[in-house]
């Protein structure tokens, strides 16, 4: 049996490039709300280049840098951004 870890936390970036385009939206805004906990807040989500967040992704992150498809997880306490 494999024993179960805690999902990571407190990162400050995480690089997922070319692997959200193989799934389905449930499955994306599922993986892009386990990504928005395991950062910092600031901290950076990097996509590959044929990729872009989901509109469900919106509350969490704000893009940093539309072309290179970087973005930043939103401050829960700054609603406002």
């Amino acid at each position: 049996e494999v024993p179960s870890a805690p999902p990571p936390s407190g990162l400050d970036a995480i690089f997922c490039r070319n692997v959200i385009i193989y799934l389905t939206p449930p499955t994306k805004d599922a993986l892009l709300s386990k990504f928005a906990a395991a950062l910092m807040p600031g901290g950076l989500l990097i996509l590959g280049n044929c990729e872009v967040a989901p509109p469900a992704a919106a509350g969490l992150f704000s893009s940093a840098d539309a072309v290179e498809r970087i973005y930043v997880k939103r401050d829960p306490i700054k609603s406002g951004d």
